[in-house]
């Protein structure tokens, strides 16, 4: 194939990718099917729907009729759920998180080695990308409170049974 088509290719899935995934946190579960097509998997608890949409494998997690926490991960060749994951170009990240979130700045820090955290100045959103999973993960704010405090309940609760009989 020549170089100038492969490059027009690559511009037309760069300039594409946005209209194809754009706008997922806050749809409904109708909207999400609309755009996405009817899920393909449903987690065992009934709260994570699994859809496939071009390269892409997508996990939204509703809070009542609302997306909340939208993760993105590339399907990798196979499609198997497991195996090494294929990692995001940070030019996708950023056209998820702009899709998602809108033109606005964000914040970035690197909690560790391998991942790199987003969130919005205003508090709004949060996102993060884990080189070891290669997932993208979109939450709400409200969504990020829920997730904050569970995990403190299950270190208050792994703490105290910890130290019993020491």
């Amino acid at each position: 194939m020549p170089v100038r088509r492969i490059a027009s290719i690559t511009a037309a899935v760069f300039v594409l990718l946005p209209a194809l995934l754009q706008a997922r946190i806050g749809e409904s579960f109708d909207e999400c099917t609309e755009r996405y097509g009817r899920h393909v998997r449903l987690s065992d608890d009934g709260k994570v729907h699994v859809f496939e949409s071009g390269r892409f494998r997508i996990f939204i997690e509703f809070n009542g009729d609302s997306a909340e926490e939208v993760i993105y991960r590339k399907i990798p060749p196979g499609r198997d759920y497991v195996g090494k994951p294929v990692q995001l170009a940070t030019s996708e990240i950023h056209s998820l998180l702009k899709s998602n979130f809108g033109e606005g700045e964000w914040d970035v820090a690197h909690p560790d080695l391998y991942t790199i955290a987003y969130s919005d100045p205003q508090g709004g959103w949060n996102a993060s990308y884990s080189t070891l999973t290669g997932n993208l993960i979109l939450l709400t704010r409200a969504a990020a409170d829920r997730l904050a405090a569970a995990k403190q309940e299950a270190d208050d609760n792994m703490d105290a049974a910890g130290l019993e009989g020491l």
